[in-house]
């Protein structure tokens, strides 16, 4: 009977000895998910400060291009604008030229002296002309 006694005595304590420790394990394992949740919301909210820093910056960048983008093409503008202009000034001068040579040359005398128009970059630019068909 000495041994029964021993064996159950034994089984007992183990019995014991293996809830105390599914009971020390379910809170260790609790202990774990708690770190791991604060651990993740941490991560979170430094992944949500990171991306408002990265918008913010994208933001400013953004309005800087704009910025940038409206000088430019305000600046583009003004520049086609004046070759327009001075294409359509050399192209009037190279037309009277040519109106005169024929002049000159259909009148079998010299053409009368004009003086050259000059290029201004002071007015508008010119309205487009129609274009001619062609036959």
């Amino acid at each position: 009977m000495n041994n029964l006694t021993l064996d159950v005595t034994r089984l007992c304590s183990e019995i014991v000895a293996l809830r105390e420790g599914r009971v020390a394990l379910r809170a260790g394992r609790a202990t774990f998910l708690r770190q791991l949740a604060a651990t993740t919301q941490d991560m979170q909210e430094a992944v949500s400060d990171l991306l408002g820093v990265f918008g913010t910056g994208r933001a400013n960048r953004a309005e800087q291009s704009r910025q940038e983008l409206g000088g430019f093409v305000a600046r583009v503008r003004e520049d086609v604008g004046a070759l327009k202009r001075n294409v359509d000034s050399f192209r009037e001068n190279f037309r009277d030229d040519l109106a005169g040579a024929r002049r000159a040359w259909s009148n079998g005398g010299a053409a009368p002296e004009r003086s050259p128009r000059p290029a201004h970059d002071n007015f508008a630019p010119a309205e487009p002309k129609a274009k001619k068909r062609r036959r």
